[in-house]
C-alpha cells in the first residue's frame, strides 16, 4: 500500500516528474528499478477506477478540504479496496492504512481515515448497489458529457468495465469467432507466450480473412510498439503458410527498444529486429527512409494515436485528463499520418486503421479525413459487431 499511494493523483501532483507523465510511463520507470508486485498494481488501477465515485462520497461525508491533500490518496485506496476486495478482511485493510497514515502523516489524519472507512464499510451494500444501478458514476460528469452521443449499450459497457477486474480474456480467433477463456489457458495455448496483447490479437484476427496476401507480401506496421499487432499477424501468416516481411516503425525511442526486444524474441520469420525503424509519420520531412526498405507496401496497419477512452480498464488515469482538449490536439495528427501513409501504399494495397477510443469525434474524423485525402475507406463495423468487439476489448 505504501508504494501504491505514490502513483495516485495527489502524490503525483506533488512530484514534478510524476505530474507530467502518464501512469503507464511511471509504472514502467519503476519496473526498471525493481519489480512491482501484482497486488500493488491492483491497488493502483482499482483506486483510479473508483476515483470519481470516491470523490462524490467523500464530499457527502464532509465538506471541508483535506489537509494535507495527499491524505485523499490513502482514503481513495481504502475506499476502492473495501468495495472491491471481498477476500480480504475489511478491518485489516482499515488498520493497515491507518497505521501507514499515522507513520507518514500524523495521528489526527489516521483518526479521520478510520472514521471515514468505517462509515464506508457500514454503507458497503448501499454503495455497491449505487454503483450497480448507476455505473456512469465511475466516469465522472465531464467525461460522461463528452460521450453523450454514444449508443447507450456501448456507453453502458464502457461504464461497467471500469470497476471490474477481468477474470479471463475475450478474444477473436482466426475465424473471427468471439471466444472467452481463462487468462492462464489463453497464454499457455498462444503461439508466442511472451507478450501478444489480447486486444491486438482481436484486431488482427478480425481482419485476417480480408487480407489479400500475395507473393513477396510486404507489411508496414506504422505505429507498431510494442508489436502486438504485427506479432499476431506474423503468427497467422505462419499458420497459413504465407511468406511475408513485416516492417515496423514507431516514433518514440523507449517504445522502439521494447518493440525490437519483442521482435528479436519472436519465433516468426516475418518479424526481424533489423526491420524496426524510428520514424515519425506525422513529420516525415525530418525522417530518412532506409534504402533497403520497400517504397510501397501491400498492407499497412495504422494504430493511430488517440485519446484512449476505449482502454479505461487498463489506463484509468485517462479519467483525469481533459479529453476534449486531447481529442482536438490529436485530430490533425491522425489526419496527417493517414495522408503520409497513403503515399507508401500500393495502388491495390490495403490500409487498416484502428483507434482505441470510443469518442464519437475521433471515430467520425477517420471517415471525414478519408474524403479529403481521397482514401477509400470501408467500415467493417455494424452496431452489433462493434458493441461485441468493444465488450471484448474492455473485458
Amino acid at each position: 500500500m505504501a508504494l501504491a499511494v505514490l502513483f495516485l493523483p495527489e502524490h503525483r501532483k506533488l512530484n514534478k516528474r510524476s505530474k507530467h507523465n502518464t501512469l503507464d510511463w511511471l509504472i514502467d520507470e519503476r519496473r526498471k528499478i525493481a519489480d512491482i508486485e501484482n497486488d500493488c498494481l491492483d491497488y493502483i488501477y482499482m483506486s483510479y477506477r473508483y476515483l470519481h465515485f470516491f470523490e462524490l462520497e467523500l464530499a457527502a461525508y464532509q465538506s471541508k478540504k483535506l489537509r494535507p491533500s495527499k491524505l485523499a490518496d490513502y482514503l481513495l485506496l481504502g475506499f476502492a479496496a473495501l468495495l472491491s476486495r471481498d477476500r480480504q478482511e475489511p478491518q485489516k485493510i482499515i488498520n493497515r492504512l491507518c497505521n501507514l497514515i499515522k507513520e507518514q502523516i500524523n495521528p489526527g489524519a489516521a483518526k479521520f481515515c478510520y472514521a471515514f472507512l468505517k462509515h464506508c464499510l457500514r454503507e458497503k451494500e448501499t454503495l455497491i448497489s449505487k454503483a450497480s444501478n448507476k455505473p456512469e458514476i465511475f466516469l465522472g460528469p465531464k467525461l460522461l458529457a463528452e460521450h453523450k452521443e454514444l449508443d447507450s449499450s456501448v456507453l453502458a459497457m464502457l461504464c461497467e468495465s471500469i470497476p471490474k477486474r477481468g477474470e479471463g480474456i475475450s478474444y477473436f480467433n482466426e475465424k473471427a469467432e468471439l471466444l472467452h477463456s481463462p487468462a492462464k489457458e489463453f497464454f499457455e495455448n498462444a503461439d508466442w507466450k511472451q507478450a501478444i496483447n489480447p486486444a491486438s490479437w482481436q484486431c488482427v484476427a478480425f481482419l485476417f480473412d480480408k487480407i489479400k496476401a500475395a507473393k513477396n507480401f510486404s507489411v508496414l506496421d506504422a505505429c507498431a510498439a510494442p508489436g502486438g499487432k504485427s506479432l499476431a499477424l506474423a503468427s497467422m501468416l505462419k499458420k497459413n503458410n504465407i511468406s511475408a516481411t513485416i516492417y515496423a516503425t514507431d516514433n518514440k525511442a523507449p517504445r522502439l527498444k521494447r518493440l525490437k526486444e519483442n521482435y528479436s524474441q519472436s519465433p516468426f520469420p516475418s518479424t526481424q529486429a533489423e526491420n524496426v525503424l524510428c520514424f515519425d509519420w506525422n513529420n516525415i520531412k525530418q525522417e530518412t527512409w532506409p534504402q533497403n526498405w520497400p517504397e510501397s507496401f501491400d498492407l499497412i496497419l495504422a494504430d493511430l494515436p488517440c485519446s484512449g477512452t476505449g482502454t479505461l480498464n487498463s489506463q484509468p488515469d485517462i479519467l483525469l485528463e481533459d479529453i476534449a482538449l486531447r481529442v482536438q490536439q490529436l485530430l490533425p495528427i491522425q489526419n496527417n499520418i493517414l495522408k503520409n501513409l497513403k503515399a507508401v501504399l500500393k495502388s491495390d494495397g490495403q490500409l487498416y486503421t484502428s483507434i482505441c477510443s470510443l469518442h464519437p469525434q475521433e471515430n467520425l474524423n477517420i471517415f471525414e479525413q478519408s474524403k479529403s485525402s481521397k482514401l477509400h475507406f470501408k467500415s467493417e463495423d455494424v452496431l452489433e459487431q462493434n458493441n461485441e468487439f468493444i465488450r471484448a476489448w474492455l473485458s
